[in-house]
């Protein structure tokens, strides 16, 4: 007996008839079972009866695997739920956003400040443009710091220092500030300043980085301060000091030689400079703004970009409206410097 392969032409009629017959999805998968099985293997010289019997036997065979087959899915799968899962949609792609440019914004320009040569009377003109009045000559023989300051302390200031733990012994004595003459108050405001030096270094803390920024601006004044008042350096030598100096040096420098700098300070016809000047800032609770030159930070004058004179010193903590103080000649004598009514 010799195998060969069947093709297609020689299945009978009566198997390819039947396809024109109404079929059920089972019917169509049994017969395509049997066509496979059937056409796959002939045996060579077997009659057309031998044949349809084979045809037969297959067809139940392979009806009797899909009924084995089906019945064991739906057993299994008897009792269960069945879950449907839905796969996500595919979001589109969102179109791709142009690079944005780094400017959006027009360039503004830079409000620098700027310094310029002038004399007094150049300052004090822009100053009357600037919402001030003349400076005003209150005296000197080292007083004229605290006699410019004098009349712009109110009895209110005066009772808010006397409220301070460390200087109610000092201005429990004291009648009202009304009551006290022009020298007795310069008298006074030197040696409240003093104090509150004296309670600045003997409050300060063990380490230097716990000083505030504030703190750090009254140091580097009294630094300068020191410079002139125990070196007697000359406002350029000071400049080149301060300037070389780091601010830890300044600290320690002070720290060192305070006590011979009060000692030279407190005494009432002695020069006093910008650090008494923030002391009582302090003392009051009051904002302070000090205008003209001042040699020993400076040969110029500061001005903003519309040419208005930019103090050489300023305090912008506390109450307004702020003491305010000229300094003539790059140094050493000052003037009240009013506000325009």
């Amino acid at each position: 007996m010799s195998i060969s392969y069947l093709s297609s032409s020689a299945i009978p009629d009566h198997y390819k008839k039947i396809d024109d017959a109404p079929k059920s999805p089972h019917h169509i998968t049994h017969q395509a079972n049997a066509y496979n099985l059937a056409g796959r293997y002939s045996v060579k010289g077997a009659s057309p009866s031998l044949l349809r019997l084979r045809g037969a036997i297959l067809s139940l065979v392979s009806a009797g695997i899909f009924a084995f087959f089906s019945k064991n899915v739906r057993e299994n799968l008897k009792g269960r739920k069945l879950q449907i899962i839905y796969l996500p949609e595919a979001k589109p792609k969102p179109p791709e956003e142009k690079p944005k440019s780094r400017e959006t914004k027009p360039k503004l320009p830079s409000l620098k400040k700027s310094s310029l040569p002038m004399d007094d009377s150049s300052i004090i003109k822009q100053l009357n443009n600037q919402g001030f009045s003349s400076p005003v000559d209150k005296g000197g023989g080292g007083r004229c710091l605290f006699l410019s300051i004098a009349p712009q302390i109110t009895q209110a200031d005066f009772l808010e220092a006397a409220a301070m733990p460390h200087l109610q012994p000092l201005l429990s004595s004291f009648p009202d500030w009304q009551n006290l003459s022009a020298h007795q108050q310069a008298d006074l405001l030197r040696t409240l300043a003093l104090e509150a030096e004296s309670h600045f270094f003997n409050t300060l803390p063990t380490d230097s980085k716990d000083l505030k920024p504030d703190d750090w601006d009254w140091i580097r004044e009294l630094y300068k301060d020191m410079l002139q008042e125990i070196q007697h350096l000359t406002f350029a030598n000071i400049r080149e000091q301060a300037a070389k100096a780091t601010d830890l040096e300044k600290f320690d420098y002070c720290k060192m030689n305070f006590a011979p700098y009060k000692s030279r300070t407190i005494r009432p016809t002695n020069w006093a400079g910008t650090s008494e000047l923030i002391a009582l800032s302090k003392i009051f609770n009051r904002q302070t703004l000090a205008f003209g030159q001042d040699y020993a930070s400076s040969e110029k004058v500061w001005v903003d970009p519309h040419k208005n004179i930019l103090p050489y010193h300023q305090r912008l903590v506390g109450r307004t409206p702020p003491i305010a103080i000229f300094q003539t000649h790059g140094g050493g004598h000052y003037r009240l410097l009013p506000l325009k009514d």
